[in-house]
């Protein structure tokens, strides 16, 4: 089921809600939405456990935009989604979008935990002009090439790939490639250490090495660590 919540500064979030059980939030990463990335390969095997939320962060999807951008605005849209949960759901953070969780908790939104896949460990200061002045020519595809290989580290081979014959993510990408510029923001808050009254969470952090996270494997790991009953 899918609906929209109008944030703060009244931008439209669609939102979607899968399963039943304890509420859970997925946040993607750059590029990503709900037809394509974390929420779309993990919110059916969550939703086995948990109700499952899902959306399109701004300016992506079916979700609407009002500028200008700021970090705390994308935390407000949060707020928003997680106010159609009815209780303080789990967060599921994925790449930026695990940056962005961290910086939601530090705000005091309201979680019972957090898993983060692989937040970035770098700060896009090196990024910015490049990925920015291939934003402003309009040059998109490019644009989402440097993210990949420069920003996240992928081959350049597999990247080409993706862009060759990948027909329908493809597209998505493209879409989404003008709000790479918000992801760039959040990674730009650096990677200063969290204030100190921060509330003690049940805290899960994820990754991968030498191969993709299967969906399965995550799915299974976060659902053993928060255990619902």
């Amino acid at each position: 089921m899918t609906r929209h919540v109008t944030s703060a500064d009244g931008t439209r979030i669609a939102v979607e809600r899968l399963g039943q059980g304890p509420a859970l939030v997925i946040v993607d990463g750059a590029g990503c939405s709900r037809l394509l990335g974390a929420s779309r390969e993990w919110a059916p095997l969550l939703s086995r456990h948990f109700t499952v939320y899902i959306y399109d962060r701004r300016g992506r999807g079916e979700s609407t935009d009002i500028a200008p951008y700021a970090v705390e605005r994308e935390i407000d849209d949060l707020r928003a989604v997680i106010e159609v949960a009815g209780q303080a759901p789990y967060l599921v953070g994925c790449s930026t979008g695990a940056v962005l969780t961290r910086y939601a908790v530090e705000a005091g939104v309201a979680t019972s935990g957090v898993a983060l896949f692989e937040p970035p460990l770098t700060t896009a200061a090196d990024h910015r002009a490049p990925l920015v002045a291939l934003l402003d020519a309009g040059e998109a595809s490019k644009a989402m090439v440097y993210w990949m290989t420069n920003v996240v580290g992928m081959p350049p081979s597999a990247a080409r790939a993706m862009r060759l014959f990948a027909r329908r993510s493809w597209p998505l990408l493209l879409a989404a490639a003008p709000t790479l510029r918000y992801d760039l923001e959040i990674l730009e808050r650096g990677l200063a250490a969290p204030p100190p009254d921060i509330p003690a969470l049940p805290t899960l952090v994820l990754g991968q090495q030498g191969g993709r996270l299967e969906p399965e494997i995550a799915a299974s790991a976060i659902t053993r660590f928060f255990a619902p009953g």
